[in-house]
């Protein structure tokens, strides 16, 4: 396997994020425009193959969970859950489609996953363009390969946006070493822009990235981290909610909200939510195979385990100095 680290990708999402930061909702709308187009050239692809031997369709369905940044957003309390729920609405369709249509037409498993490419995807739409029009295959499939990495990189520099901002948030009120230096605000063209937080979660993913140079297994373990890591979140967060709504606890210094299920649907929603999560959150401990291999082995279990102790322990110490935020979120 050969690594290929685009190196370009962190200053990249930078200088988006601190110098395009007004811009960003336009560059945004563009790479809208790029996805459909490419989504729907790559249903076109999909339905031109031939129906595959078997009829038996397995779909995968899943959500990404986003952390915007509310607080730059107007009436945030109303509008981020509408937004939320409609993007990911219609990504769960479109995904729905994309699985639904590669579990009937994929063509043979073992012939595309020893494509010359590296990619068994790019295989897939190579073959499929090639039933469409076959001088201009190969033009197609690039084109549309382009597309994605397109929206792949904007997708990193937006997820560095929500990525800082959870950490500005967490260092404001004290969470994370270095607070102070976190937090600091610089003015580019009028918009505050807190370049530290920025900076730091592009050098974190940048060193984490380089960790591939040394052990593949050891980039895996962080890999498979990000996804634990996740879910966790999501069992905070809806743990406490649910546990608010059971016993009437009064969230301190939170505002009504604007958007609510009420109380019993979202006690519903909040249990189904929270055995998902947990569901996944003891699944992705699991090693490939059975048995102890060290490269086989997941890791993950022993860097949470060692990042948990640590932030434990980090929160312990720090909680004496620091009173609840008092920051009101709109």
């Amino acid at each position: 396997m050969v690594y290929c680290s685009p190196s370009w990708l962190s200053p990249l999402s930078l200088a988006i994020n601190v110098l395009l930061l007004r811009r960003l909702p336009y560059l945004e709308a563009v790479v809208l425009v790029v996805r459909l187009a490419s989504i729907i050239l790559a249903f076109v692809a999909l339905g031109s193959l031939p129906r595959a031997s078997t009829h038996a369709v397995v779909s995968q369905l899943g959500a990404r969970g986003w952390s915007n940044p509310g607080e730059e957003v107007v009436n945030a309390s109303e509008k981020l859950p509408v937004a939320l729920w409609r993007s990911v609405g219609i990504s769960w369709i479109f995904a729905l489609i994309t699985t639904v249509l590669l579990a009937v037409y994929i063509p043979d498993i073992s012939r595309i996953s020893d494509s010359p490419t590296g990619y068994p995807f790019i295989e897939v739409f190579h073959e499929a363009f090639g039933l469409v029009h076959a001088p201009g295959a190969r033009t197609l499939t690039t084109v549309l390969v382009a597309m994605f990495l397109v929206t792949s990189v904007t997708a990193t520099a937006n997820q560095v946006t929500a990525s800082s901002r959870q950490l500005f948030g967490f260092a404001r009120d004290g969470g994370v070493p270095f607070a102070s230096v976190v937090t600091a605000i610089i003015y580019f063209d009028g918009t505050p822009v807190p370049v530290w937080s920025i900076a730091a979660v592009c050098l974190i993913v940048s060193a984490l990235a380089c960790i591939y140079l040394a052990s593949p297994t050891a980039l895996n373990a962080f890999n498979s981290l990000a996804g634990v890591a996740l879910a966790a979140s999501y069992m905070t967060c809806i743990g406490v909610r649910l546990w608010s709504r059971l016993t009437n606890y009064e969230m301190p210094y939170a505002k009504p909200t604007k958007w609510s299920l009420d109380r019993t649907p979202g006690m519903i929603v909040n249990v189904v939510a929270l055995i998902y999560a947990t569901f996944n959150f003891v699944f992705m401990f699991f090693p490939l195979a059975p048995g102890f291999d060290k490269d086989l082995f997941n890791w993950a279990i022993v860097v949470f385990g060692l990042v948990f102790v640590l932030a434990a322990g980090f929160y312990a110490f720090e909680r004496r100095h620091h009173e609840p935020s008092r920051h009101a979120y709109n």
